[in-house]
């Protein structure tokens, strides 16, 4: 263990679900010589199982979220090692909350890492209204996740400063990003000719813009020059999969549930650029982690989504892309005012939106040498910006914060 870690005995990394970068997160902490242990209640694979089921499974699925969860949480908090320190995920939402209350007893530090914005996510996703007294519920939920925990941590400055916009809370909060490792045994093979392929992975929610992908899809293929210089493939799961899938029906694009991630490694391989959405609303809830996934295995991304959102910056800043805005705004600072809610869900026109896609995709055809200089300065982003080294150091400073 690190001598000048204030003492800290052990990190424990909290999620319901083990994801990929929630092991990632446990590699980043190690790598700071820290003592790491994950608390969660099932893989990645039993998750995606169980909410593809319906009836007994989905009560099941909920039940291990919402209930069986938080309570392995409380009783690991409540029984923690002096200078323990829990770094608790939004995944379930209201832990962070439950693991300060059971951590006064043994008083293990809490740090808040905010996946997903609560009640933003149920707002976009329509399961409930800005306003209402249910929103304002989950929003006093939140509010104490942020004050009680010693720190919070958001994917990202976008995200850090909408939770202040919002809620106008002046406590000091970190970003970090989630990031993917760089395995060169997995790295795809580099654009040479023919079609290039354009791969989409991972959820396709609420918080996604399953209508302008629908729409600049079909563009593509209708489009003859288009068509025969692309090609599409979609492994997603997520509320609004089988509504891509009705939509391409009619579209040569190959569309299926997502694999295991050493499948999916190998899938990759054979991809030349990613491909990543957010509506304006989901990018006041959420980053997708599969971008970083994407980047580390040498695609650089096609993200269509806000210019202000944090999924623009990391393309953008990083020469890692191509953006495509939905968002009529292109900054923070153009959103502020008494409307700013409705400002962060206005959107473009379908039109516009697919314009501009089918545009870049014609440029990118017409120079496809593009393709290989943004993969270069995507896997150079992933190992340094979002490389091991400075995301534990980026952690050390939050954990002895």
């Amino acid at each position: 263990m690190n001598p000048d870690a204030n003492n800290v005995s052990t990190v424990y990394i909290c999620s319901n679900v083990g994801m990929g970068y929630t092991r990632y997160l446990k590699t980043c902490v190690e790598h700071a010589n820290y003592k790491a242990e994950l608390i969660t209640q099932m893989t990645e694979q039993q998750y995606r199982n169980l909410s593809l089921r319906g009836g007994i499974r989905k009560l099941w699925l909920r039940m291990v979220t919402y209930v069986l969860y938080p309570m392995q949480l409380a009783v690991r908090a409540l029984c923690a090692p002096r200078h323990a320190v829990f770094i608790v995920t939004s995944n379930t939402f209201y832990v962070p909350g439950i693991a300060y209350l059971f951590s006064r007893f043994s008083g293990a530090k809490i740090i808040n890492l905010v996946y997903d914005l609560y009640p933003d996510a149920l707002e976009v996703a329509g399961k409930i209204q800005p306003d209402s007294w249910v929103s304002r519920f989950v929003g006093v939920i939140s509010r104490f996740n942020r004050r009680k925990s010693d720190r919070t941590v958001y994917l990202g400055e976008f995200l850090k400063a909408h939770a202040d916009t919002r809620w106008q809370e002046k406590k000091t909060a970190h970003a970090i990003d989630i990031s993917a490792a760089v395995d060169p045994d997995y790295v795809n093979d580099p654009y040479q000719s023919g079609k290039i392929r354009i791969h989409y992975g991972g959820q396709l929610g609420y918080m996604h813009d399953a209508e302008n992908l629908s729409s600049c899809v079909h563009a593509c293929h209708q489009a003859n020059d288009l068509k025969e210089n692309f090609e599409f493939n979609f492994l997603v799961s997520g509320a609004q999969a089988d509504y891509l899938a009705t939509e391409l029906r009619d579209v040569p694009a190959k569309i299926g549930p997502p694999v295991p991630s050493q499948q999916w490694q190998q899938v990759v391989r054979q991809q030349h650029i990613g491909l990543a959405t957010l509506k304006p609303g989901g990018a006041t809830v959420c980053l997708p982690s599969k971008i970083y996934a994407m980047m580390a295995a040498g695609l650089p991304i096609i993200a269509i989504c806000p210019m202000w959102s944090d999924l623009a910056s990391v393309i953008l800043e990083n020469n890692a892309g191509w953006v495509i805005s939905n968002s009529p705004y292109r900054t923070h600072e153009e959103l502020l005012g008494e409307d700013y809610l409705l400002r962060c869900k206005q959107t473009l026109t379908q039109e516009e939106v697919t314009g501009s896609f089918v545009k870049l995709l014609r440029e990118i055809a017409t120079n496809p040498q593009t393709i290989l200089d943004k993969r270069k300065c995507a896997l150079h982003a992933m190992n340094t910006v979002y490389g091991l080294e400075t995301l534990s150091e980026r952690w050390r400073a939050v954990i002895e914060g």
